[in-house]
């Protein structure tokens, strides 16, 4: 009996193995799912899986560098090709996106480079804009302070006149010698 119980064991054993294998891979393939997939973090999705941070590090990492993961059984080998195929679309969208930002960054680039010396032209052409004004006031302001100075010399000129003759007329009217009361 001793035999029969070896071989009933042994064969008990090798089925437990086996679906624990089986077990570890599913879970694995699950861990890859979140990560891949669900974008989730390694902590979130090994927690969830029921593995091992580390263990999940390793296998994120292994998959990442060959591209699938070694077991006998193929029942989780459409789940494995899917996730390798969603691994290389995610990195063919990194790239159309990496590809996409360049694109915006040379026209934006070129945008800039256009507008630059149009403003530079527009700063300098406003300066040379802003003197001949400036020159154009300054010669209004002396003219108008030529006219200025002109009209203060008649003003001073005709009050001397007038100073003059009332002073005139003041000496052939007074009389000294005539008090008027």
């Amino acid at each position: 009996m001793s035999e029969l119980e070896n071989i009933k064991l042994n064969c008990d054993s090798k089925g437990i193995k086996k679906k624990i294998l089986q077990d570890k891979f599913r879970k694995k393939v699950q861990f890859l799912q979140l990560v891949l997939c669900q974008n989730q973090t390694i902590k979130t999705a090994a927690a969830q899986s029921q593995i091992k941070f580390a263990t999940a590090k390793v296998v994120l990492k292994k998959f990442r560098h060959y591209g699938f993961l070694k077991n006998s059984d193929k029942d989780y080998e459409k789940q494995i090709d899917l996730l390798r195929q969603i691994a290389c679309i995610k990195s063919e969208i990194k790239q159309e996106k990496i590809q996409k930002r360049d694109q915006e960054f040379q026209v934006l680039s070129q945008k800039i480079r256009t507008i630059q010396p149009q403003s530079v032209n527009k700063v300098v052409g406003g300066e040379m804009n802003i003197q001949s004004q400036l020159r154009i006031f300054q010669e209004e302001l002396q003219n108008l302070q030529i006219t200025q100075l002109q009209l203060v010399k008649s003003v001073l000129l005709e009050q001397i006149k007038l100073m003059e003759n009332h002073a005139i007329f003041m000496n052939r009217n007074s009389n000294p010698f005539i008090f008027q009361y």
